[in-house]
């Protein structure tokens, strides 16, 4: 079973240096133009990979081939919210998964906590007590700190608004004055929430509003964390009131080399945060464009959110479906052994193996990985075909953050990418676009 319950989930995968032989490039095509699309032989929607049973097809985020194998009606009724998850319909999929939620079942693991999660980044309180109400032994601590809040707002004074960014370790990053200090924050898509340090709280008189601690997982290992309100808040013109944000139990990030500090980081503008928005990283021209999100036909979405933003793309080499989580928050994108054994029949022991310094919440330490000469992968937005070109991949054992998602992730799409490009993530119409 590969699900862990988690609470909040931050990477901070920040390095020192970077390798001078990894180049990434990236081809944009227009999915009718035969003349220029290297892949014509590609059926991207027909191609089904030997998902025999039903927790295999839902686990690789297939909901049609799972409803094909489904024998049960609970089944039936996962494989179908599965399929609103796909389409970006997430409060009819957590509408869905909660009524399933009254009753027992062996697969529940992979389902039981979307709701949970899901209420919670949209601080939707009421939702989410009926959630609790309708979990079959649900465990009420884990729902203590999430009662008899105040009501969340955002107020838009005008359609987009963008901030300066900067490129700190090889993550965004931008600074934001509060109170009138000013404070360091990562842009981070693989935390689950916003987040601030024990220190920073303390200096912005967070209104902790729980004595209650849950645990975190980050890059390097399990810390604590709490729950409080930021009362009021502001990005340039756009303004949150009632904010919940998670107060991490230990002091601000320092990155340092060789006793010198390379960068600083106060918290996290995670993930429930920017879902409100469809947004732009801008890291080649250092700007976060954030822009009120509107509903809009997209032919072909390749973004959803399953407890983290999964961006759906396809090998190039053979056209096999791809589920990559994209953390804006690491700077260190890289690919899961077992899937691309599986994928590409590639065997880690003929590869080139190395480590390097990965820093975390807490501390940092070494990780191993293995150098792949070259990957493509190519993604469809809308009428268009994205392609990335990674040569010197990193491949990495994911299996330690097996708790990302209870779906099969093959890889960690990180910032490292894109550093000479940009990309627009919007949730509510299902697009990941990358820009030159």
């Amino acid at each position: 079973m590969r699900f862990h319950f988690l609470i909040l989930f931050i990477i901070v995968f920040s390095f020192c240096g970077c390798s001078s032989s990894r180049k990434t490039t990236f081809q944009k095509y227009d999915l009718g133009d035969t003349n220029h699309f290297p892949i014509t032989d590609i059926n991207f929607s027909k191609y089904i990979l030997p998902l025999n049973d039903y927790q295999k097809a839902y686990i690789f985020a297939n909901p049609d081939r799972a409803m094909f194998l489904a024998e049960t009606e609970i089944h039936k009724q996962a494989a179908n919210a599965l399929k609103h998850v796909k389409q970006c319909e997430l409060q009819k999929a957590a509408e869905i998964y909660t009524e399933i939620a009254k009753t027992e079942d062996s697969l529940d693991w992979m389902w039981k906590y979307f709701p949970h999660f899901y209420y919670q980044t949209t601080y939707k309180w009421d939702k989410l007590e009926q959630a609790k109400k309708n979990m079959a032994n649900a465990t009420d601590s884990i729902f203590i700190p999430y009662q008899n809040l105040p009501e969340f707002n955002i107020f838009f004074n005008q359609n987009a608004d963008t901030i300066p960014l900067e490129i700190k370790n090889g993550v965004p990053c931008i600074k934001l004055e509060i109170n009138g200090k000013l404070y360091w924050f990562i842009i981070d898509t693989g935390c689950m929430f916003t987040s601030v340090f024990k220190n920073i709280a303390e200096d912005l008189n967070i209104n902790i509003f729980s004595d209650y601690k849950r645990g975190g997982v980050g890059a390097d290992g399990y810390f604590t964390v709490t729950a409080g309100i930021l009362n009021e808040f502001k990005l340039n013109n756009i303004i949150f009131k009632n904010l919940p944000v998670s107060v991490i139990m230990s002091n601000s990030i320092d990155v340092n080399f060789l006793f010198i500090n390379l960068a600083k980081f106060d918290g996290t503008i995670g993930w429930d945060l920017l879902q409100q928005f469809d947004f732009t990283i801008d890291y080649k021209n250092r700007q976060l464009i954030l822009r009120k999100p509107e509903k809009k036909k997209n032919k072909n979405k390749n973004l959803f959110w399953y407890n983290i933003p999964i961006f759906q793309c396809y090998a190039k080499e053979n056209g096999c479906p791809l589920l990559l989580f994209f953390d804006s928050g690491s700077s260190y994108t890289q690919f899961e052994a077992k899937s691309l054994k599986f994928i590409l029949g590639i065997d880690t022991a003929q590869l080139k193996s190395k480590s390097k310094k990965m820093h975390g919440v807490q501390t940092s330490k070494k990780m191993k990985y293995w150098i792949l000469p070259e990957f493509s992968f190519c993604t469809l937005v809308d009428t268009n075909v994205n392609c990335l070109n990674i040569t010197n991949a990193k491949v990495s054992d994911l299996e330690e953050f097996a708790g990302w998602s209870s779906l099969i992730i093959n890889g960690v799409l990180g910032s490292d990418c894109f550093l000479d490009k940009a990309i627009r993530v919007d949730i509510l119409n299902g697009i990941f676009e990358i820009y030159e």
